[in-house]
């Protein structure tokens, strides 16, 4: 079943794509619009291989707050998912360069869910030794 025949009213969802392509016109994606959660993992990538340019590190920052401000539950589940576990994944430079671009309102959600995030990861890893 498609995800536009669920109602999901949440337009900044559906065209994600597009939206990255307003903050980010470098971005370009194999997947086809409506493949939005390839797409969002890809921009994820995207932001992680450019973390040492600051200006398109600036542009992808400014897309991660205007989709987790404008978007619906699924726009922000979208983004931590695709884009913020990615960060967490990498290394310590790349979590400080984001951090320092995002607003108050993101950068609570992306502590939140680093906070679950992180000792879920360690365990499956076997790193959580309690």
């Amino acid at each position: 079943m498609h995800l536009k025949e669920i109602n999901i009213n949440d337009d900044y969802y559906f065209n994600i794509l597009k939206n990255i392509k307003k903050h980010v016109p470098q971005f370009e994606s194999i997947w086809d619009e409506d493949e939005i959660y390839p797409i969002a993992f890809e921009f994820g990538n995207f932001l992680i291989k450019n973390i040492d340019n600051d200006e398109l590190v600036k542009q992808c920052t400014k897309f991660i707050n205007e989709a987790v401000k404008t978007g619906s539950s699924f726009t922000k589940e979208l983004i931590m998912t695709e884009v913020f576990q990615l960060l967490y994944e990498d290394n310590e430079k790349s979590i400080k360069k984001i951090e320092a671009n995002l607003d108050e309102e993101v950068m609570s959600l992306y502590r939140e869910y680093r906070k679950y995030w992180i000792p879920q990861h360690a365990q499956k890893k076997g790193r959580n030794k309690r």
